[in-house]
């Protein structure tokens, strides 16, 4: 998990209305099929959590993405990496740029 620079990672949010956010990867182990619950998949899972004390709420970013059959790029260690070093290339890129692009255009949406 890494504190986000508002102003930086958030151009489209003002640093007034969201102070603070967050970044977080991980791994989730997933099923495909009832039909073989022991075979499991891992999914790579980055989130975002956007605090807006101003209107009181939070928004959650999310993004999922499938990991090699064996797991290698999500695992443990993996999670633990910074979210700059990811081993897929251009996943952390895909998120920044989904943090880049969000703009709030109706703050009345909160109310």
């Amino acid at each position: 998990m890494r504190a986000a620079d508002v102003e930086k990672d958030l151009p489209g949010i003002p640093s007034s209305s969201c102070p603070r956010a967050y970044l977080v990867k991980g791994c989730q182990m997933l099923t495909k099929s009832r039909q073989d619950p022991s075979r499991v998949h891992p999914v790579a899972v980055w989130l975002a959590v956007l605090r807006l004390p101003g209107v009181q709420a939070d928004v959650l970013v999310t993004a999922n993405f499938p990991c090699t059959e064996t797991g290698a790029d999500c695992n443990e260690n993996a999670a633990k990496r910074p979210l700059e070093s990811e081993g897929v290339e251009g996943r952390s890129q895909i998120v920044k740029s989904m943090l880049r692009t969000l703009v709030v255009r109706d703050w009345s949406l909160f109310g």
